[in-house]
């Protein structure tokens, strides 16, 4: 689970997954309320798991199977991927220079 390098509290799961949706590069604790920013290595291992869901829209194509089915597979993915984006974030508090960008 995230833990906020500000107040040093790991966050609940449930915190955790509303405050991945938000918009903007800053998350906000919500124990101090201090801006966290993730790290570039836990927005690459996001940015990985992000690019595996288009691939598995195409499973009704290259595996020959109903596209019932494809989706129901692709939405127990998500599911899935999302469910584990609390372990996966790790917090700094400073906005890191994206990768690739120096």
């Amino acid at each position: 689970m995230p833990e906020c390098k500000n107040c040093g509290r790991k966050w609940k799961w449930s915190e955790a997954i509303k405050r991945i949706f938000s918009l903007g590069t800053a998350i906000i604790c919500p124990y101090c309320e201090e801006k966290q920013y993730l790290t570039n290595q836990s927005r690459r291992k996001m940015g990985i798991l992000h690019m595996l869901l288009p691939l598995l829209l195409l499973l009704p194509l290259i595996l020959n199977i109903s596209f019932a089915v494809g989706f129901t597979i692709f939405a127990i993915a998500a599911l899935v991927i999302f469910s584990m984006y609390p372990f996966i974030m790790e917090l700094t508090n400073e906005d890191e220079i994206p990768f690739g960008k120096e």
